[in-house]
């Protein structure tokens, strides 16, 4: 059962190149307004990050919205729910950059890990043979 005065909170964001990002926040501003949500999107041409509110019928009604943008149409979205609204008012503000610099980072740290096990499993491997060999060799000269 749906409490009366739920607010329905969606975090949200996505890594797509935007060119256009004064039309963008026109857009995303107005079906916020329009659908009474309130809260913080940040847009770069990187992409969109955010986190809005509403009561739950304007809030799906906004993402719907929201999603009609062939960028944004497979936006992730985590919801959460509180009995307060958390947010004063809507803003819709241009960055420099989202995440792409800690994107970038975890990619590459993905990326040395990997390299790193697949030399940490060749080392392993060398011993092993070395340990073998050397078992050979000391059978052979008794």
């Amino acid at each position: 059962m749906q409490d009366d005065n739920e607010i329905l909170v969606a975090t949200l964001y996505k890594f797509v190149e935007v060119d256009d990002l004064n039309a963008l926040q026109d857009q995303l501003y107005s079906i916020c307004n329009k659908n009474k949500v309130m809260g913080t999107i940040l847009i770069a041409d990187e992409g969109v990050n955010g986190t809005i509110s509403a009561e739950p019928k304007n809030l799906k009604k906004a993402l719907i919205s929201i999603q009609k943008d062939n960028r944004l149409s497979n936006i992730e979205i985590k919801y959460s729910s509180t009995n307060k609204q958390p947010f004063h008012r809507m803003k819709v503000r241009l960055k420099k950059k989202l995440l792409r610099l800690v994107y970038l980072e975890l990619i590459l740290i993905k990326l040395l890990v990997h390299i790193l096990s697949q030399r940490i499993g060749m080392i392993s491997y060398l011993i092993q043979m070395s340990s073998s060999l050397t078992h050979e060799i000391n059978m052979k000269l008794k």
